[in-house]
């Protein structure tokens, strides 16, 4: 087991869990002609294309954009000529994903490792964004228990990945609120399936909601719902996401746009950052989550040859 005797930080187990996410989503999915549709919908409701035909000089975060799908699909409107006032900003966590375009800056890591300031980004695309835990839950569910204790245990872990898997997300979305001018604009897009929660002004309603019966006073939400559009892509886009490691039962995908409110981001982030430190520390110290990560880290090996 990997467990240490002083204990793990919880940077240790955040890392721990990154290495097991999902392979690269920009190779395995986005880089298709089959999902071009999906970014041409999400480029017209960020409004960025108008101003850059209008000669302004933008900023673009693109999150999990690989090699730059967004850019490419702009380039395709515009040319790359009007794209030279765009400062285009791809965050992957390989820089092999982020190809080596001279147009394109590159940030290897998260959203958490944004390196603009306040309030600087006119788009920022938030498109089928991993799930951090995602494979490890996976892995938890198609595994076999060796006794109702283990079950138990296996119960306990899938929580507090769930809760670190939600906060990370969050901190990732605020992130992307931060970044943004107070006239721009955020696109987030997800497979679209019914009775979930799936567009962020809810989202963060029911965080709040839930903070706020455990005693947590929180402000107000800080992004509203612009626009909203769902769309049918070729079926074949199923088999697509099968690569990136995640199952959808039909081709319909949810896209919005967001705008700022106005309401100020500190308790947002120091509430939704102790969510996350929380269900980190939790995952730390339960046995029970090092030897999935043992377990795990044997089967990739024994995978690889």
């Amino acid at each position: 087991m990997e467990k240490k005797l002083q204990g793990p930080s919880n940077e240790e187990v955040l890392g721990k869990i990154k290495s097991f996410c999902n392979a690269s989503f920009y190779e395995n999915v986005a880089s298709s002609p089959m999902t071009d549709r999906f970014y041409k919908v999400a480029i017209n409701l960020s409004k960025v294309l108008k101003r850059v035909e209008n000669g302004e000089s933008v900023t673009i975060v693109d999150t999990g954009g690989g090699g730059g799908k967004i850019y490419d699909m702009m380039a395709k409107g515009v040319g790359k000529e009007l794209l030279k006032k765009v400062n285009y900003v791809s965050i992957d966590k390989s820089r092999v994903q982020l190809g080596t375009d001279k147009l394109k800056s590159r940030v290897v890591g998260d959203m958490m490792h944004l390196p603009l300031e306040n309030s600087t980004a006119h788009a920022v695309f938030l498109l089928n964004p991993p799930s951090l835990t995602g494979v490890i839950e996976k892995y938890i569910a198609r595994t076999k228990p060796a006794s109702i204790m283990q079950i138990e245990e296996d119960n306990g872990v899938q929580v507090f990945l769930h809760i670190t898997d939600g906060a990370f997300n969050m901190l990732n979305v605020l992130e992307g609120v931060r970044v943004m001018r107070d006239d721009g604009i955020m696109v987030g897009g997800l497979p679209f399936r019914k009775g979930e929660l799936k567009d962020l002004e809810t989202i963060l309603k029911r965080t709040r909601n839930n903070l706020r019966r455990n005693g947590v006073n929180i402000g107000p939400i800080p992004i509203e719902i612009k626009e909203s559009r769902i769309i049918e892509l070729d079926w074949r886009v199923m088999s697509l996401w099968d690569k990136y490691g995640i199952d959808i039962d039909w081709p319909k995908f949810r896209l919005d746009s967001y705008v700022k409110t106005g309401a100020k981001l500190d308790d947002w982030f120091k509430n939704i950052g102790n969510t996350l430190n929380f269900g980190l520390g939790e995952l730390a110290k339960t046995d029970r989550f090092w030897e999935i990560m043992d377990e795990m880290r044997k089967e990739k090996a024994k995978s690889k040859g």
